[in-house]
């Protein structure tokens, strides 16, 4: 009888596996979400530490609450280039870009032997001075 019942489990383990069978394509993944944690976790930063609310920000940037919210948010992966140079400039900062390359990876994937892109957000006060140190690898 145990066995009649761990067959379900072992065919939906043997389905999961299958459809994640290739992995080569999560550690761009995992450094998407992490630039994308960054950016969010940079903005909110920059805003708590001017005491500003989301919607005093929005209102400074021509936007919205849940516009902010949203950039703010970890998972968002829609941030602009201009929506973030707004809010720099709002908070008295710049955004700089950077790119640097990428060891490549084993496995013959889609991303091996390339060059992939990783932006990072960093803002500096008025006096040239990093306010959050760059991640560099």
């Amino acid at each position: 009888m145990a066995q009649h019942r761990a067959a379900p489990a072992i065919r939906a383990v043997t389905a999961i596996d299958a459809a994640f069978a290739d992995r080569s394509e999560w550690p761009t993944l995992i450094d998407d979400a992490r630039v994308n944690a960054d950016v969010a976790q940079s903005i909110y930063a920059l805003r708590t530490a001017a005491g500003l609310t989301q919607r005093a920000l929005a209102e400074r940037v021509a936007s919205t609450q849940s516009a902010i919210a949203r950039l703010e948010d970890s998972d968002y992966r829609g941030h602009s280039l201009s929506m973030l140079i707004r809010i720099a400039r709002a908070l008295g900062h710049e955004v700089t870009v950077s790119f640097a390359a990428c060891a490549n990876r084993s496995g013959g994937g889609k991303s091996a032997g390339r060059s992939r892109r990783r932006a990072g957000v960093h803002s500096e006060n008025g006096r040239g001075e990093a306010t959050r140190p760059r991640r560099r690898r």
